[in-house]
């Protein structure tokens, strides 16, 4: 049963990876997560969601994102989720 969950997570990874923009804005975020600006700002000046400031502009790699959102409460390492979901 494990096995099937595992695999329909990695095919939900691969199929919002084809569909999300390579780096994602404030107001994707708010698209994507059942949030607010205000919520979603919070988070973001946490680094609960990973994030990164370009020319001033907040942003979230989707990979990143990705791994966060769908492998927040799994122990495996940022880089194992990568290569199991076929990134690296």
């Amino acid at each position: 049963m494990e096995e099937v969950v595992e695999q329909a997570l990695r095919e939900a990874i691969r199929e919002s990876r084809e569909e999300l923009p390579f780096a994602l804005t404030v107001n994707d975020l708010e698209n994507l997560l059942p949030f607010g600006k205000t919520k979603i700002y919070e988070m973001l000046r946490q680094d609960i969601i990973p994030n990164k400031k370009v020319s001033g502009r907040i942003v979230v790699a989707r990979d990143k994102f990705l791994v966060w959102f769908y492998d927040s409460q799994d122990v495996r390492s940022e880089d194992q989720v990568l290569r199991d979901i076929g990134v690296i």
